[in-house]
This record gives structure tokens, sequence and C-alpha cells, in this order.
């Protein structure tokens, strides 16, 4: 029987091609011969499905299915289209045999079209799947071999900051026994300056006073002035203080010919002596000034390795020295409201034209890493020379362009100074005992206005990335070189 008339069934399906030409029929021929299922679908341009279930129940018109066999042949229908348009006896049992078959076959067949599309779904799932494992490898394998570069890259830390506290440790016995060095330096010259002042002060006996075995051989006598040229003595000859020697004074000039022979309280003078207590001390002296240069020299380059900077762009910070007085508490500033001073345009803040730009700024100060400028500058000379001679360098600076200037130096000479004479604007610091030239220098910064340009002078990593912290313009080395001429 023929299905309901919104939906196709199988039967529809296996009588298709009949049921259009039947449809087509109905709609170019006479309306008036149409059977009643179809007049309905006769004038739809489209054909819907609701038009072949009508065009079936259609069939049940002997004339109109008389009319349709007359436009197709026998041999171009299937099976059940002939026994639909023939309808000989029986057809309609032969038919629902026949309908049946083609459900069955059309279950079956999309059963398989099923089956296959799932058979392509699953391989291509498995195919993301063994793509997504490998990938998954891969990342695993990545991993692992980022946490090997990890762990290494802790582990090199690690060694290369016991490396650094190692070196800091270094670092601050230097500067500590260079401090005492130059201390006992001091010293020595000081002795050596008095017991000349009272070998030249003290007044001569009378014409002709000798005492045997008290005269020495010109040859025996030393000028303390002279530069020694006998070996070092024994390191504790160093610290030991001079020899205890007896006020020593020489005669006013005598009459022509007349033996000189001067006297210590009252007594002669034994020259020997003073001979000997004189050139021990000058060559206590010589021994600290090699002394000096050995530690200067340990001072400005560090033990890094092959190829390691020099102290002048270390950026080594040395920790606290146990037993060292704490240093200054630091007013946290850092991103505070002072701003580096612009540059002209088309100028480098590295360049010589950048630094001279700078100290001719209005109300600008300059604060100078004291041994961290002599140190590379003048490599090869005393520490006190190295000083005098940077002194003397910013004192012409301040005379040509007015800036106030700060120089901090790591010393024993603990407060702060004026500059030559004459020097309105130059200031000598040198820090207390256990603190650093670096931090007193951030200090400095801390304390000026910070509506104050401040220009820091240093090759000192720590120094150059706390003053710009803080807002201040950094130089170098060599743009204060260009500076100072």
């Amino acid at each position: 029987m023929p299905g309901s008339a919104g939906t196709t069934t199988a039967r529809t399906d296996l009588l298709r091609a009949i049921l259009e030409l039947a449809a087509d029929v109905a709609r170019v021929g006479d309306p008036a011969a149409v059977p009643p299922p179809l007049r309905p679908y006769v004038r739809m341009a489209k054909r819907v499905p609701r038009a072949l279930v009508a065009a079936d129940r259609a069939g049940d018109d002997d004339d109109f299915r008389a009319l349709v066999a007359t436009l197709v042949g026998p041999e171009d229908l299937n099976p059940a289209e002939q026994l639909w348009l023939g309808r000989p006896e029986g057809w309609e049992e032969a038919l629902d045999a026949l309908v049946a078959d083609h459900a069955t076959a059309t279950e079956e067949a999309d059963a398989r079209r099923r089956l296959d599309r799932d058979r392509r779904a699953r391989v291509t799932a498995e195919s993301a799947r063994d793509a997504a494992l490998t990938e998954a490898a891969d990342l695993r394998a990545e991993v692992q071999a980022l946490r090997a570069a990890t762990e290494a890259d802790a582990a090199r830390a690690h060694q290369d900051a016991v490396r650094i506290e190692a070196l800091a440790a270094e670092r601050a016995t230097a500067v500590r026994s260079l401090k005492t060095f130059e201390a006992a330096h001091q010293r020595l010259h000081r002795d050596m300056r008095s017991l000349r002042d009272e070998v030249r002060d003290r007044p001569g006996p009378a014409p002709g006073a000798t005492e045997e075995g008290s005269a020495a051989p010109a040859s025996a006598m030393v000028d303390p002035t002279s530069t020694p040229v006998a070996s070092a003595p024994a390191p504790d000859a160093v610290d030991a203080p001079p020899s205890p020697t007896p006020a020593v004074v020489d005669p006013p000039e005598p009459s022509a010919g007349a033996p000189v022979a001067p006297v210590v309280d009252g007594s002669p003078l034994d020259r020997a002596a003073v001979a000997a207590a004189v050139d021990r001390s000058s060559r206590a002296a010589a021994a600290l000034a090699a002394s000096l240069a050995e530690v200067a020299a340990l001072v400005a380059e560090p033990t890094l390795g092959a190829g390691a900077p020099s102290s002048s762009s270390s950026t080594t910070v040395p920790p606290p020295v146990p037993g060292a007085p704490t240093r200054p508490r630091r007013r946290a500033r850092e991103g505070g409201t002072r701003r580096v001073a612009p540059l002209p345009g088309g100028v480098h803040d590295d360049s010589a034209e950048a630094a001279a730009h700078l100290v001719r700024l209005p109300r600008a100060a300059l604060l100078v890493d004291g041994y961290n400028i002599t140190m590379a500058t003048w490599p090869g000379q005393p520490i006190s020379d190295q000083r005098q001679r940077l002194v003397a360098a910013l004192d012409g600076l301040e005379a040509r362009c007015g800036i106030d200037t700060t120089v901090v130096f790591d010393g024993v000479e603990e407060g702060v100074g004026r500059g030559p004479a004459g020097s309105r604007r130059l200031r000598v610091q040198f820090t207390a005992e256990g603190i650093e030239a670096d931090d007193v220098i951030l200090d400095l910064v801390d304390g000026l206005p910070e509506d104050r340009p401040v220009v820091v002078a240093s090759d000192d990593g720590r120094v150059r990335a706390g003053a710009r912290a803080r807002g201040a313009n950094v130089v170098g080395i060599d743009q204060l070189r260009s500076l100072l001429g």
C-alpha cells in the first residue's frame, strides 16, 4: 500500500522512476484527466516527496496508468515498476516482497556506509592519537632537556656564587690590608721626618770636641732624604716600630778645618748608630712601598680567571666583614623623584660630549669614585701620588666648569677635607674603616636635593647601577679623562 502523504517509503523509493514519470504526465496533460490525488501538485514548479506518494495512489486510475504506459517501454522499468504499471494478478504481494527485499538491501547498504564512515573516523582518530603521542614524547624529551639545562645552570650559578663570595672576601681583605699598610707607611714617614728635624735642629758642640771612636767615616753616613737601595728587611721589620735612637743634631758650621763632633744631650753623637737607624727606616719604607704596590695590584685586578676584568669594571660586592663597623643605613631612594638629566639631541650617553654637557648643568654635583679612577689611569704609581694627581685634575675641572665636586677614597684618613688651596667646590672624602667608597657615593646621591642634577664618575658596575636607580647621570673613566685633559 502507498505510504502516508507526507513521507516517502521503501515502496516509493523502489517505484521512484515510474512515479516521477506519472507526476510529470499529470503536470503537462489535460487537467481534467488528472486523477484527484495528483491535482494539488499539478501547478507546483518543484516536485516534492508528497507528489510521489500521490502519484502512487493515482496509479489506481486505469486510464491514467495506461497513459503513462504509452510513454515508457518495459525495458526501462525494474520488476517492481512493471508490476505497478501492468498490475497482473497477485501483483501486490509480489510488489510487497520486492519492497521488503529493497528495504533490507537499503538497510544493509546504510549499515555498510555507517561502518565505513566509522572505520574512517577510527583511522583518523588513531592517526591523531599517534601524532599526539609522538608530540607528547617530544615535549617530554624537551622538558627533560630543559630540566637538565636548568639544573646545570643552577649548579654553575652556585659555583659562581661561591667563587664570587670568596673573591669578595679576598677583596675586602685586600682593602683592609691596603689601609693597614698605608697607615704604617704614613707612620714611618712621620718618624723619618721627626728624625730629620731633630738632626737638623740640634745645636753642635764646641769646636774641637771629639771622642775616640765616635766619628764615623763620611762613607758610613746615609742621607735620610735619599732613595734607599739596600735590600728589604724581614717582614717583621715593617710592623715593628723604629729602634729607639738618641736625639741627634748637626752642629753649626765650624771654622775651616775644624773637626765636627755633634753631641747628644751633652755627649758626642754616635754617627754610625744614627746612620744605621736611618738606613733601617729607609729600607722598611722601601719594603712597605713594594708591599703597597702589590696590594694595589691585587685590588685593581682581582683574580677571576683568565680574561677577568679589572677592578675598574668589577661588579663584585663583598659581604659584610665580621667585626667591621655597620654600614650607614641608606635611605631607600631608588625609584624616587630624581630624574636623569636629558642630553642634547644626537649626543650619546657614553660620549665625551655627554660628559662635557653634564658637568656644565646649573647646580650640578659631581661625585667621583676615587680609586676606581686612579688605579685605571695611573696604575703603576704609588697610591698617594695617584690621589694627588686626581685631586689636582679635579681642581682644574672645578675651576673651568664651576661644578661642585666630591671625590671619595677608601682609606684610613677618615673624614672630609678640601681640595688644594683656593679650591672652593672640591671636597676630598675618605671612608671609615670597613666602609667602602661605593656605599658612601650612593649615600651622597641620596643626600642631595632631588631637583639637583647629579653626575657619578665610575666604571664600577655596582656604583653605576645604584646611581642610575637613584636618577643620577653616570659617566665612565674615559669620559672623565676627556674632561680632566
